[in-house]
């Protein structure tokens, strides 16, 4: 058991704590707290209009032309590709469903606050007589730096061949979008707006869910504190304190300055309203944990102290921490991917 493993361990009197053996003989924390409550009124979400769609661009006639795709772009970075865990994360199975149509991929434009914004919507091509529960992703990044891409797609698409509507912004500010990212200021509005697109494309929102990476998981956090009424929710290398990661990253806080309106006369403020930890007890909707424990860019303890809060408030959660996997969880993306859809079966109605 390592030092993190045993932190976990000591630090939380969760009802249920494990530790197994993982692939290649990692760690594998796990701490989960129990009952679920009843789930709390909340206002009704804004509303928001689609205002165009296409179909999404296919970059890759067969599925090794983008193995090899990426094999070259990761070369010309110097970094090494693990072709087997890239295939085990992102099967050809799924890549074929969607690019023979079977999973159906828009590029959608809608309307958010007065501004257009771009994203996808990814479904199963063939309809049903009963609507499809609906899952909302929200990417990491800021502006166009992580923006979804074509692997991005073939991730959501994995979960619409499971029977889900999966819907995605690239926020204002960002790819084609007009307006400014504020780094979970309005732009949070962009992830709720896409509540009653949901609705309108025949989404079941009485089983919605959410799933957040890196800035995502701010996003999902906020939506959850504004009433976005979730069955169940995910977040993946999240930050829960800004301030702290601010101090740990100085490029964090010229990130903050640069986007946060209003960062030099009011930045405490505001890292403060978009850190979990500063309202996790306002969190009712269960809460799946995910982060890699060799995590530089948001350090594992960030996920534990949101656990301990949640611990504090006697909020449902559930934590995972892989030991020695990076930001995002490249060593265990299969298994996270895995887990994150077992999640939200779990708590569907």
């Amino acid at each position: 058991m390592n030092a993190l493993t045993r932190m976990i361990a000591t630090s939380i009197f969760a009802t249920t704590v494990c530790a197994t053996t993982h692939a290649a003989g990692t760690t594998l924390a796990a701490v989960a707290t129990s009952p679920v409550p009843a789930a709390t009124t909340s206002p009704a979400p804004p509303t928001s209009t689609l205002v165009g769609s296409e179909a999404c661009r296919q970059p890759f006639a067969n599925y090794q032309e983008w193995i090899d795709f990426v094999h070259g772009l990761r070369a010309a970075h110097g970094e090494s590709f693990d072709e087997q865990a890239f295939r085990a994360a992102r099967p050809p199975s799924i890549f074929a469903q969607l690019k023979q149509g079977n999973i159906e991929c828009r590029y959608i434009m809608y309307r958010s606050d007065g501004e257009t914004v771009t994203g996808f919507v990814l479904r199963p091509a063939q309809s049903t007589a009963t609507p499809m529960p609906v899952i909302i992703f929200n990417r990491g990044g800021n502006r166009d730096f992580g923006r979804i891409v074509f692997a991005d797609l073939v991730d959501l698409a994995a979960w619409a061949d499971q029977g889900f509507i999966v819907l995605a912004s690239q926020y204002r500010g960002s790819s084609g979008s007009s307006g400014q990212d504020e780094f979970g200021g309005a732009d949070v509005h962009d992830v709720m707006n896409l509540i009653p697109l949901a609705q309108a494309m025949g989404g079941d929102v009485d089983n919605l869910f959410m799933a957040g990476f890196s800035r995502g998981a701010m996003m999902t956090l906020l939506a959850l504190r504004q009433g976005a009424r979730v069955k169940a929710a995910a977040v993946i290398g999240g930050a829960s304190d800004l301030q702290q990661l601010g101090s740990s990253r100085p490029e964090m806080l010229s990130l903050y300055r640069e986007l946060m309106p209003g960062f030099a006369q009011h930045g405490k403020n505001l890292m403060r309203a978009r850190s979990a930890l500063s309202f996790a007890d306002q969190i009712d909707a269960p809460l799946l944990i995910l982060h890699g424990g060799a995590d530089w860019r948001v350090p594992p303890a960030q996920a534990l102290a949101l656990a301990e809060r949640l611990q504090s408030a006697r909020k449902p959660y559930e934590m995972v921490i892989y030991a020695g996997d990076d930001h995002a969880l490249t060593a265990n993306y299969a298994d996270s991917r895995s887990r994150t859809l077992d999640w939200f079966r779990r708590h569907m109605k």
